[in-house]
């Protein structure tokens, strides 16, 4: 049973042309995704008492019909896993799927730390933003992530449903074992954060060497360099203390640490659950909580589980009666809760 929809006789609405802030850019590529295309439609859900509008590309939904199949999980030998060409990987995030709701649902109805209010959530493989911008309403504070292709329209939905100042989310895109995953995933703020230039360290040098600083102190946001002997009028101590703030300025900035991460309806691609177990390894701390929410359809899910228990995390299966009533369907769905052990 699918959330509630803006029109009540199951058709989709016409899309109103994309809004974007005054005086904003926008990229060749997200103008190109969020036009007036046929295959784009903007439906209105509602998901634990909250209503969110979203952009979704129905050639996703139509393309993955396979991954739907209710005989696949129910045991059905006729019907076979399904197998995804290339094209049908490319748009399986641009369109809701229903795992998202059944975790939606969940943590608005039952916050894991009592309030959402200021908590930090990484919203992996966000695909529209469903679950990331519902929690984000809530009160989080949520990065959505999702690869290069999917990420425009998660943040138009963004855009679309949060108010600047009010709500705190955004977009960063990242596919799943490539590169730092905790470098690549740092919110706006703390990306903006990076040690000075050697150029801006060099200057620095510079006026505190031509007795610049020594009533006004250092220039702004610039840490003095350290240097083997102390500048002309600078006493030992003082060019010590340059040295110790140089060292500092040159510390990376702190990685996300993440409160809540989730994850729905990336269950998929067997030859990815070890790329997916890596990732959640290298972004959750120890008081994280990770929550996965898929259906089944016989493609090794658990096979996803037992790489994340040998990667150290505790995993438990959340009880079916704690879901909405309309997403147990007899054990269709599943959501996992896992957490760092060692």
């Amino acid at each position: 049973m699918w959330p509630a929809l803006a029109d009540s006789g199951g058709n989709s609405t016409q899309p109103p042309p994309a809004q974007h802030p005054p005086g904003g850019s926008v990229a060749p590529a997200t103008a190109a995704l969020l036009g007036l295309d046929s295959s784009l439609e903007c439906r209105r859900f509602e998901v634990a008492g909250v209503g969110i509008e979203l952009r979704q590309d129905l050639r996703g939904s139509n393309a993955l019909r396979p991954l739907d199949d209710d005989r696949v999980w129910a045991g059905d030998d006729r019907a076979a896993p399904p197998i995804l060409t290339a094209e049908d990987l490319s748009r399986v995030g641009l369109v809701v799927w229903q795992a998202g709701f059944v975790l939606a649902d969940l943590l608005l109805r039952r916050p894991p730390f009592g309030s959402w209010h200021g908590a930090q959530v990484l919203d992996l493989g966000c695909g529209t933003g469903l679950v990331g911008i519902l929690l984000a309403l809530a009160g989080a504070e949520v990065t959505l992530s999702d690869q290069p292709h999917m990420a425009p329209l998660a943040e138009h939905n963004v855009r679309a449903n949060l108010t600047p100042g009010l709500h705190r989310a955004w977009v960063v895109p990242y596919t799943w074992g490539q590169g730092d995953a905790a470098a690549a995933l740092l919110p706006p703020a703390a990306a903006a954060a990076q040690p000075p230039s050697r150029q801006q360290q060099a200057a620095a040098a510079a006026a505190l060497a031509a007795g610049w600083g020594a009533a006004e102190g250092p220039m702004p946001g610039v840490a003095p360099a350290a240097t083997e002997a102390a500048p002309a009028g600078c006493s030992p101590a003082a060019s010590q203390q340059g040295a110790e703030a140089a060292a500092e300025a040159h510390q990376p900035p702190p990685g996300p640490c993440f409160d809540v991460i989730t994850a729905a309806d990336v269950v998929y691609q067997p030859e990815c659950y070890a790329e997916l177990a890596a990732t959640l390894r290298a972004l959750a701390a120890p008081h994280t909580l990770v929550f996965l929410s898929f259906k089944r359809r016989g493609l090794k899910e658990d096979t996803l589980l037992e790489l994340l228990e040998g990667r150290g995390f505790a995993v438990a299966e959340v009880p079916q009666q704690q879901l909405g009533e309309e997403y147990r369907e007899a054990g269709c769905y599943r959501v996992v809760r896992a957490c760092r052990i060692d």
